[in-house]
């Protein structure tokens, strides 16, 4: 009974340091949309960029997303119920009541990531999108396997340096619920 015990602590340990590498590796998104971005309309968040870009002055862009990223996760909750999936109706809301879905975390994280970039005059070196897609696991479409319409598409989104031809793929809602496949570098869109 003790090895057995052993082998399956061993086992469940070996898949949480290697959860993002499997994930990667079987899980594949295609977009089959792109949402309008919007604009971040909040005193309180433009506030908190602010600062942040105040105590970086230097930041990089895998800097600005993982606080984009962490902005988004932090601001959010995730819900399967009807809300709203505005930044600037989410940004109104008291602070324990802002619950979205994939939608809304998306919209959110590619707004605060926009005037990010607006403050750094980043505009033509760096694109945000706020994409939509189906979800495959090693080949299965994921979001055919539910008759929910909750479940028809995905929403994460893409940043593109063109600088480097670099491409980061940035899912908040599936990392704040699953702790799983935040980002994604030098992973070609798929058409």
């Amino acid at each position: 009974m003790r090895k057995q015990l052993i082998r399956v602590s061993l086992l469940l340990l070996t898949f949480l340091l290697a959860k993002n590498v499997i994930f990667q590796s079987l899980v594949r998104y295609s977009p089959i949309a792109e949402r309008t971005p919007k604009a971040l309309g909040s005193a309180v968040f433009k506030a908190r960029c602010n600062e942040w870009l105040t105590n970086h002055p230097e930041a990089s862009l895998e800097e600005m997303i993982r606080f984009a990223d962490g902005f988004t996760r932090s601001t959010l909750k995730f819900t399967f119920e009807k809300c709203s999936t505005d930044p600037a109706v989410l940004a109104k809301l008291p602070a324990g009541k802002r619950v979205s879905n994939c939608i809304g975390y998306a919209a959110l994280c590619n707004t605060i990531l926009l005037y990010l970039l607006q403050q750094r005059n980043w505009n033509g070196k760096v694109s945000v999108h706020h994409k939509v897609a189906q979800l495959y696991l090693a080949g299965i479409n994921l979001n055919r396997l539910f008759s929910d319409p909750f479940f028809a598409d995905h929403d994460y989104n893409e940043i593109i340096d063109s600088s480097n031809h670099t491409v980061y793929r940035l899912d908040p809602s599936l990392y704040d619920c699953l702790c799983v496949g935040p980002k994604f570098k030098n992973n070609p869109p798929q058409q």
